[in-house]
């Protein structure tokens, strides 16, 4: 099996640079095909040097998802960047060009992997923390999916709190489904960026820790809030409702669920149906006639009929006014 050589971390014994600006100096004056050389022998050591030193000052995480492209550099600062217990990278594998033809396919990442792992367990992480997982040619969301899934589990099923998710390298359509995951399992999730110095090379490399989209969204109180509904705990889900008023992008039927959970918190034992079909005379006029399916359903219980919930719940959920 060829062996593959690790990054180098640190500067050379021998003649290092005092400075990243003369590290460039070097970088830009050498010739194009020792170009990655010398950036890997004399540039990169500096943001690997800043990348851990920042480490400190990251959440930590049980698992960390890496993407890795066909450069391993974003890759691994990202994992110096973060003190993860298990790193996963998720890595594509050879692909043939548009109908076979030789010269335009692509190699994958996978060789690229091994070489972010083989600097990664140089550098001190254990061997067994580290896992790489398949994801095809990085664009079937199943794919991806699935070696998050096996990552995850690789990690002990960690909460989700404690998974980053780093969205640096790879294709963009596995950036993009690895985004979606992390907004819908309220992962963490960051990203590695760097200014560009000259083509091909970057220098002075930031972590960025990225919104919680799920958090933004309040995924969890409308999960609450449909359960609660469900189980008729009236009061409980008109709390959760009214934070999910209050959030970015919250679903148009929030505020008729709210409305609901309200009166039938407050309706007198037995009256139940008597301020339902107040409400939605109410609510006809206030919201008008796209509601009006909703309106009649709120408005047709009575003593012996109680409030349809799951009917209710379904019907939003099928004109799409309530996730």
């Amino acid at each position: 099996m060829m062996q593959t050589l690790p990054v180098p971390l640190e500067l050379p014994a021998a003649n290092p640079p005092a400075s990243l600006e003369e590290a460039l100096a070097g970088l830009r004056a050498s010739p194009r095909e020792e170009q990655q050389a010398v950036y890997e022998r004399l540039v990169f050591p500096f943001a690997a040097r800043a990348a851990r030193n920042r480490a400190e000052l990251t959440p930590r995480a049980r698992l960390l998802v890496v993407p890795v492209g066909t450069q391993p550099y974003s890759p691994i600062l990202a994992a110096l960047s973060c003190k993860a217990e298990h790193v996963a990278l998720l890595v594509t594998e050879p692909q043939d060009g548009a109908g076979g033809e030789a010269g335009i396919g692509s190699e994958g990442s996978r060789p690229t992997g091994a070489r972010v792992r083989a600097t990664l367990c140089g550098a001190g992480l254990p061997e067994s923390a580290l896992e790489v997982f398949s994801i095809g040619d990085g664009t079937r969301g199943d794919r991806i999916v699935d070696a998050v899934g096996a990552a995850v589990f690789f990690a002990g099923d960690p909460w989700s709190t404690e998974v980053t998710v780093d969205i640096s390298g790879g294709r963009k359509s596995t950036t993009a489904v690895l985004g979606g995951i992390a907004s819908a399992l309220g992962y963490r999730l960051s990203y590695v960026e760097g200014r560009h110095v000259m083509s091909g090379f970057y220098a002075d490399e930031r972590r960025h820790d990225l919104a919680n989209v799920a958090a933004m969204l309040d995924l969890d109180r409308r999960y609450a809030a449909r359960q609660l509904l469900r189980a008729g705990a009236w009061a409980a889900a008109a709390t959760e409702l009214h934070a999910v008023l209050s959030t970015t992008l919250a679903p148009p039927a929030t505020r008729l669920l709210f409305r609901f959970a309200q009166v039938m918190a407050s309706a007198p034992t037995g009256r139940e149906h008597e301020a339902l079909r107040a409400l939605a005379g109410e609510l006809v006029a206030e919201l008008g006639p796209d509601w009006r399916e909703a309106t009649d359903l709120l408005g047709s219980v009575s003593p012996e009929t109680p409030p349809a919930v799951d009917r209710l719940l379904d019907l939003l959920d099928r004109q799409g006014t309530w996730r």
